[in-house]
């Protein structure tokens, strides 16, 4: 999505769960000059990746939902929210009080961006016969439309289950730069694995 249509999203009152909010990827046809939407997520999953990345940046330090909110220009109630469930799902733990926070209760090479994404998903299926609605068409019984979504789906998690945490911090210090925090310590994490990011 471009800078100009992430603004427009952001100045929407958008709930988590908003599929229309979130477009993963863009993919230009040459055949025919146009964008095909491949997959979308939810903005629930967009703020719970965006904030373990945000807390993994600021470890050792501790991280604060009001710095999550203030660097992301995003809804305060809605990282409330993520962050309580990536508490129950065991991956943030909260430090309670006097300059308290929460941090990662993980290591980052620990925490998988696909299996965040299956656990902040409420459903994956693009379309409603993969979504185990019964009797949703007349043909889903031999329907390669229904098959081929499915693979893709598939295909789609496994590129994500290549991904950790890690991964994702692995231009930290540019990470930094553009939130304006200052530069992780070399020693503050371990370093990520060598993986090719475009």
């Amino acid at each position: 999505m471009g800078k100009s249509g992430a603004q427009e999203k952001r100045g929407k009152a958008l709930s988590p769960n908003d599929k229309e909010s979130i477009i993963l990827d863009d993919s230009f046809d040459e055949t025919d000059g146009k964008f095909i939407r491949l997959m979308r997520l939810t903005l629930r999953t967009d703020y719970a990746l965006r904030t373990l990345m945000f807390v993994g940046l600021k470890a050792p330090e501790l991280a604060t939902i009001g710095e999550i909110v203030r660097y992301f220009e995003i809804s305060r109630g809605h990282v409330m929210k993520v962050v309580h469930e990536l508490g129950l799902k065991a991956y943030l733990e909260n430090v309670r009080g006097k300059g308290g926070g929460i941090r990662l209760a993980r290591k980052p090479e620990q925490i998988n961006v696909g299996a965040v994404v299956r656990d902040m998903e409420e459903e994956l299926g693009v379309l409603g016969c993969l979504q185990g609605e019964e009797g949703y068409c007349r043909i889903e019984e031999c329907c390669v439309l229904r098959s081929a979504l499915r693979d893709a789906t598939n295909a789609f998690l496994a590129v994500l289950d290549k991904y950790t945490l890690a991964d994702l911090l692995g231009r930290d210090r540019l990470l930094s730069q553009l939130l304006g925090l200052p530069p992780a310590a070399p020693s503050a994490r371990a370093r990520t694995k060598s993986i090719t990011l475009p």
